[in-house]
């Protein structure tokens, strides 16, 4: 080989892309929630973010949209909690109802 030969070099690492959306996490490219302890008291359960159990992954718009939406419900059931509307595990309660209708 010459000297300042241009040919690639083989085994080189390329970048890695990072994508950060709240409540989402990536495995193996694909998006999932993982519910953390707080999450879990409230009544969700870690869940793949795909168009039924078999369809299509969420797109990173589509996972940006559903992690503000999630966002949201958060705060609306943590606001009622506070104000002594329900309690923490009548929220639970009915997570888990509505997951079972």
């Amino acid at each position: 080989m010459f000297a300042g030969s241009r040919l690639p070099r083989e085994g080189r690492a390329m970048g890695k892309v990072e994508i950060n959306i709240p409540l989402v996490t990536w495995r193996d490219g694909r998006p999932r929630f993982f519910a953390s302890k707080v999450h879990r008291q409230l009544g969700y359960k870690g869940e793949d973010l795909r168009h039924g159990k078999a369809g299509p992954w969420f797109t990173v718009e589509e996972a940006i949209a559903w992690s503000e939406t999630r966002q949201i419900e958060l705060k609306l059931k943590r606001e009622k909690i506070a104000a002594g509307e329900t309690t923490v595990n009548k929220t639970a309660n009915a997570a888990e109802r509505a997951r079972l209708a």
